[in-house]
């Protein structure tokens, strides 16, 4: 479950919020903040966006993030 987006970060910038539980990334299940970052780290190295399955306000979603802030 998400905890805390920080303000102007590629997450607020992709609408994603305190409470949204991140179910996959790039379609790989992640249920720790490592494979996440991991995630995120292998997008940003490929400059391509990361794309996040997120579950908010009762429904699943695929939202992509920029990471070209990151």
């Amino acid at each position: 479950m998400v905890s805390r987006v920080e303000q102007g970060s590629p997450a607020a910038e992709a609408d994603i919020a305190d409470g949204d539980v991140i179910v996959s990334a790039d379609r790989t299940a992640v249920t720790s903040v490592e494979q996440l970052r991991e995630a995120a780290a292998t997008a940003a190295e490929e400059d391509r966006p990361l794309l996040l399955r997120v579950y908010k306000d009762g429904a699943y979603s695929y939202v992509p993030v920029e990471l070209d802030s990151v």
